[in-house]
């Protein structure tokens, strides 16, 4: 839980980095002022809207808890995605071909004929 809570801070701030570009470029009447992220792991999710700490998370950097200062902002929302349905699964994870195949068209990415 922990590495994906991390992982959802380092997404946050690049989130926080986006929205001031677009600031920068005055274009923000032309996105939405929350971005939403998608994690697979309920527990990081559930750990980021809940304040409470426990036992084995007050080691976590505080940090990191970024997460929660944007969410209580409504800068950020979460929403969990299943795994099956995740595209970022192609970066991260070894895919079978069936699987890999689906997470490319999601992309909109195609894939090249070899030995044609």
């Amino acid at each position: 839980m922990e590495a994906e809570y991390v992982a959802l801070s380092a997404g946050v701030k690049e989130a926080m980095w986006i929205q001031m570009f677009i600031a920068e470029l005055d274009m923000s009447n032309l996105f939405p002022q929350s971005c939403e992220l998608r994690c697979d792991n309920r527990a990081a999710i559930d750990f980021s809207k809940n304040h409470g700490e426990k036992g084995h998370t007050k080691h976590i950097d505080i940090a990191h808890h970024l997460v929660r200062e944007k969410l209580d902002e409504g800068t950020v929302t979460l929403s969990y995605i299943a795994s099956n349905d995740n595209p970022a699964d192609i970066m991260t994870k070894s895919l079978r071909r069936i699987v890999h195949r689906e997470v490319v068209q999601k992309l909109g990415l195609n894939v090249p004929k070899v030995g044609d």
